[in-house]
């Protein structure tokens, strides 16, 4: 990879930084806040989050659409991290902010509004950032490398979260606090530090790879997305990927309160989860791409991941240092599958200019995002019901056999399952190393042929799977 990428890698990581800070806190802490805090019963959270997960969803359809359209002096992408990152971080201190003397049934419909608002404004912030990775570069070890620096970096957040919030709530649960307090004052905090990580990456970041052709009609769009085989795979695996990972993600508290009964554990736990696979996603995604492929690691990836889970739900073990080394098999699994998502969907771009003419960042990303948010609404709403079919009595000082088993069975089986399939379907991946280069040097030649050359601005990317991987 170029060096001179290296900055443009480091700040698009930055926006990052404001997607975990302002949003992604509700995927670590949002369902015990709204069942232990706002008391809304967990049949009523899992509902509401699958629902508004699917609005948001269909939201970034609409986002895709309007981004594909827009024209600024700044670029496509990179203004709407500006003119959004505050809304957002406002609507996110009113989502952890439910009027703790409002009854059951209001409660439930202050979640719907103030969630769903949210993730309005998200799509239109999250749909541009994803999106601005296909428009820094179209050279492959640039692209992974992007999406490494948005696994690390949410890595690397999501420890700093579990290490400020997690503490906290363990001790404001025993009689040290407001629960309630404590969670509006920290996402206002939060959110003022993602404001800020938007603007260094609207600042960091340039848009090189330009559009040639005007937007279609949504339906001429649509179709093209459609036809985007590449695209329709990815998306399907991020419905499975995205439910592994937040199924597990949202009863890592419930796990470590009421299995190892120990609840600043999870801190440990969310350390040990990140940092093994930062470290391994930093020193050998480049070698491993060059040696198989992005496919092939996202395939190994998906091994590494699915055994870390299988281990953990046979171990059943509550040693803290054969839980550090579970959870460290299963992040190296994650970050692995994760980056190379990320790389893979930015290639889906130039496969649908391949085989469309037009090129559509912003749909095709909101496809992903899409898929993503399906896969985020089931991994929220499962660990629910599952909890809610197993007789979970919230802030009980033990829980029953059954309880426990619920907590085990969201926390690993379930994942597991929807990794497994992930992995059956994606051995007919079609876009591999070499056939991404053929298409590349398709597109550009066709470009050379309507215009004589390349305009300003564009990058002529390479042409040999040899110069793609490196």
């Amino acid at each position: 990879m170029n060096k001179k990428m290296w900055p443009s890698v480091i700040t698009y990581g930055a926006g990052e930084v404001g997607n975990n800070f302002i949003y992604a806190m509700g995927a670590m802490f949002l369902l015990n806040y709204y069942t232990d805090v706002a008391g809304i019963p967990a049949v009523g959270v899992g509902t509401m989050l699958l629902a508004i997960r699917i609005f948001d969803a269909v939201a970034d359809i609409w986002a895709g659409r309007v981004v594909d359209r827009t024209s600024t002096r700044w670029g496509r992408f990179r203004p709407y991290l500006l003119w959004l990152a505050l809304p957002l971080a406002v609507a996110n201190v009113l989502v952890f902010s439910v009027p703790a003397h409002w009854g059951a049934g209001a409660k439930l419909a202050y979640a719907y509004c103030s969630y769903g608002f949210l993730g309005a404004l998200f799509s239109f912030v999250s749909i541009p950032y994803g999106s601005l990775a296909t428009a820094i570069s179209q050279d492959s070890g640039v692209r992974a490398m992007l999406g490494v620096s948005r696994e690390v970096i949410a890595s690397f957040t999501a420890i700093f979260l579990a290490i400020v919030i997690a503490p906290r709530i363990h001790h404001a649960a025993h009689g040290g606090g407001s629960l309630h307090d404590m969670y509006t004052r920290y996402v206002t905090i939060f959110g003022l530090i993602g404001v800020l990580f938007y603007a260094i990456c609207f600042k960091g970041t340039k848009e090189v790879v330009t559009r040639r052709r005007e937007v279609q009609s949504l339906g001429n769009s649509l179709r093209t997305i459609l036809r985007n085989r590449a695209l329709m795979f990815i998306c399907f695996a991020q419905v499975c990927i995205m439910a592994a990972y937040f199924s597990m993600n949202a009863t890592i508290i419930y796990f470590a309160r009421y299995v190892l009964d120990n609840p600043e554990m999870i801190v440990a736990i969310v350390v040990a989860r990140k940092l093994l696979g930062m470290l391994v996603s930093i020193s050998l995604t480049q070698w491993l791409v060059k040696l198989s492929g992005r496919k092939g690691v996202f395939i190994a990836g998906l091994c590494v991941y699915i055994s870390g889970f299988i281990a953990l739900y046979f171990v059943r073990t509550t040693n803290a240092y054969a839980i550090f080394a579970l959870f460290s098999l299963i992040s190296v699994g994650q970050v692995l599958v994760s980056s190379m998502a990320f790389a893979l969907q930015a290639d889906t771009v130039e496969y649908g200019e391949y085989v469309s003419g037009e090129r559509l960042e912003g749909m095709s990303y909101a496809f992903f995002s899409f898929s993503r948010k399906c896969g985020q609404a089931l991994g929220g709403a499962v660990p629910a019901f599952v909890l809610a079919a197993s007789g979970y009595v919230p802030n009980a000082s033990h829980q029953t056999p059954q309880s426990i088993a619920g907590i085990y069975s969201a926390l690993t089986l379930v994942p597991a399952g929807l990794l497994a399939v992930t992995l059956a379907i994606f051995l007919f991946y079609p876009l591999t190393e070499h056939r991404f280069s053929e298409i590349l040097a398709e597109i550009n030649a066709r470009r050379a042929r309507t215009n004589g050359t390349l305009s300003a601005g564009e990058e002529l990317a390479p042409t040999s799977s040899c110069d793609v991987l490196h």
